[in-house]
């Protein structure tokens, strides 16, 4: 092999690699998304959570 033709092959593999991690790291986050939706509960406790922090803080004795 030439090295021009070792150099062409060196950077094809390193192209290769890099789309080689972004087709990865695309279908990691399609999987995550699809596959580990939060639960009802969790979404119950984030909405009760975003009522208490709105009437918080609560004024008990008006007499202070």
């Amino acid at each position: 092999m030439t090295p021009k033709a070792q150099e062409v092959a060196v950077k094809r593999k390193k192209i290769m690699l890099f789309f080689g991690l972004v087709i990865i790291l695309t279908l990691a986050f399609a999987i995550k998304k699809i596959y580990f939706k939060p639960s009802a509960i969790d979404k119950k406790v984030e909405t009760l959570s975003f009522i208490m922090k709105t009437n918080c803080p609560i004024l008990v004795n008006h007499d202070v």
